[in-house]
């Protein structure tokens, strides 16, 4: 049986949180990303976390239970994750599947984890990837699917919102080899060199799904769905507090329950 790895991406600049690395922000007793490695633990036999430069620098001896590398940001995170790719394809020479997680998303438990960790077993090897959602009210971005298979990407920043959409859960199973391929051919058809350059179109992870249906590969990344409500996510500061209140209620009422 191959090792299960899990990628936390926290590479990010964090503009919209004033350039702070959101991963680092601290919530409850633990850092973001020390929340996710925590729960991680227990079903992945390693866990590697990719910053950029600056971050690195600062916490590259800071968390344990996992290995810390820097890449210099790319166009977009879709074009953060193929530089990750290549750089465990190096580290983990029998890796043919990989979790990958963004690194500002709280787990308020470790059900999401368990799951993508069972998905790696689960998927076939001609699927590039698996996304795990679940069906959320007045999403930030959803998928239109066809039957199993991510069809359409929408973000509500550039159309109407949706009462109930597919809702991806900073959660993805990847295929290595054909995910490195079509990435490739993603990033390609856009215009983007292997180097960050300012004139150049962001390349997004949720496109790319979008992109794999668009293209004709069969099969396209598939939809798994999971139950909502354990992965949290914010972009500013007072979305950060309301998740510590959050989670500050959720462990006095699991205290209510055990006393």
């Amino acid at each position: 049986m191959q090792r299960k790895i899990l990628l936390i991406v926290a590479s990010g600049k964090s503009t919209r949180f004033g350039g702070y690395p959101k991963a680092f922000v601290p919530i409850g007793d633990k850092l973001v990303v020390e929340n996710t490695v925590h729960l991680a633990k227990p079903m992945f036999d390693e866990i590697y976390i990719a910053v950029n430069e600056e971050t690195y620098a600062v916490y590259k001896d800071k968390i344990t239970g996992c290995r810390m590398f820097p890449i210099v940001t790319g166009n977009g995170d879709a074009h953060s994750v193929l530089k990750c790719l290549k750089f465990l394809r190096m580290k983990e020479k029998d890796m043919t599947k990989v979790t990958v997680c963004w690194g500002d998303a709280y787990f308020t438990d470790s059900s999401p984890l368990a799951e993508a960790a069972s998905c790696m077993e689960s998927l076939p090897d001609s699927v590039p990837a698996a996304v795990l959602c679940s069906l959320d009210s007045e999403p930030y971005a959803w998928f239109e699917l066809d039957k199993a298979y991510v069809k359409k990407t929408h973000f509500a920043g550039q159309e109407s919102g949706v009462t109930y959409g597919v809702h991806d859960q900073s959660l993805f199973v990847l295929t290595t080899g054909l995910s490195i391929r079509y990435l490739e051919e993603y990033k390609q058809e856009l215009g983007i060199g292997d180097d960050y350059r300012e004139d150049s179109p962001e390349m997004k992870l949720l496109y790319f799904f979008e992109w794999l249906y668009e293209s004709g590969k069969k099969p396209p990344a598939e939809c798994r769905m999971i139950p909502s409500g354990s992965v949290l996510a914010f972009n500013t500061a007072e979305e950060a507090e309301k998740i510590r209140v959050r989670i500050k209620e959720i462990r006095e009422q699991n205290l209510e329950v055990l006393c």
